[in-house]
């Protein structure tokens, strides 16, 4: 009887349990890092708890799958190239360490937000290891305009529906095809407003299209959008407001450039404490910004010319609102002051 042809056999997500020389590990106490509070939390939408407290998705155009104990942060990344399924190397590690900011030390930052803030203080404790994301700015910018009017869970299928259908497949994992984002080239070709229509996206799909257009055709590309973490936040905010989907949403713009645009700064919310729904009174304008408030939520502990120049004239450091605590259980827009 002649033999089976043998089948590839196909890769599955790992558990760190189920192969743990597929791991490299991160020094990050939990406390500095919780990826249960940031990854499902509106920052990013591509990431799943495929197992226990093990999360998947993309970064830098790679898949990954994240998990943390008490002291570490464990990751291994999936290469298509099955010849080379080592651990992660020292490079694709420090690509996790942007994304999370983790230069950026918490536990200083806590503390003093907690000197000039007793509200912020007790509910500090329910909620470390809640930082902000640093993402390419392409996938920021499309997720949202994505986000108009809209809330997690729907972004989440719209932003993955837009992936399966114009970013590159990467590879696949049990049932489940990972797509890299799209380029801006292939966001701006004529079919994709209506597909994105088609897709469920709504009138967001013109926004989407236009927007990718208008920054390949009248502006330089990628290279604008990068260069935009270096410019002021006047010049950064105007920018990002003359794109199609982004002046139209309000104070997107700021989310935008504030929220990973890309420096460790404030995101605010449209609710400030457990149970208190306020109504967003918040300016269009850094400038207008009342200076006690930034006064309020200084540290000295970082330094950043940036924000020497913009949010405290003479003071050095990273600024946050209470909201930095509890914003992921809240369904509302990042709002950078």
């Amino acid at each position: 009887m002649p033999a089976r042809a043998l089948l590839p056999r196909r890769m599955g997500h790992r558990t760190l349990a189920s192969a743990p020389t597929l791991w490299a590990s991160i020094p990050c106490p939990r406390s500095e890092l919780r990826l249960d509070l940031v990854l499902p939390s509106g920052q990013s939408f591509r990431w799943r708890e495929q197992s226990p407290a093990h999360w998947s998705g993309v970064l830098a155009d790679q898949v990954w799958t994240l998990t943390q104990t008490e002291e570490q942060l464990h990751c291994t990344v999936y290469r298509g190239d099955k010849s080379q399924p080592g651990r992660p190397t020292p490079d694709e590690l420090e690509a996790v360490r942007k994304y999370f900011q983790l230069d950026v030390t918490l536990a200083q930052l806590y503390h003093h937000w907690g000197s000039v803030d007793s509200h912020f203080q007790e509910v500090a404790q329910k909620f470390q290891g809640v930082r902000l994301l640093r993402q390419d700015p392409i996938e920021c910018l499309f997720s949202f305009i994505c986000s108009s009017n809209n809330n997690i869970a729907r972004i989440t299928g719209m932003v993955e529906r837009l992936c399966q259908a114009f970013g590159p497949r990467l590879i696949q994992l049990d049932d489940v095809t990972y797509h890299g984002f799209p380029s801006l080239q292939a966001l701006a070709g004529p079919e994709v407003e209506a597909h994105l229509r088609k897709l469920g996206l709504g009138y967001r799909a013109r926004y989407v299209s236009a927007s990718a257009r208008a920054i390949l055709e009248e502006q330089d590309g990628l290279a604008w959008l990068q260069q935009l973490r270096e410019a002021s936040y006047e010049e950064a905010h105007k920018a990002l407001c003359t794109l199609p989907g982004v002046g139209t949403k309000g104070l997107l713009g700021n989310a935008f450039d504030g929220h990973q645009l890309l420096r460790p700064f404030i995101f605010c919310q449209d609710h400030l404490r457990e149970g208190e729904e306020l109504e967003p009174q918040l300016p269009s304008s850094l400038s207008s910004i009342p200076h006690g408030f930034c006064d309020h939520y200084w540290t000295r502990d970082v330094d950043d010319p940036f924000l020497v120049t913009h949010l405290s004239p003479g003071s050095r450091g990273v600024v946050s609102p209470l909201a930095t605590v509890i914003g992921h259980v809240m369904q509302a827009r990042f709002l950078a002051l």
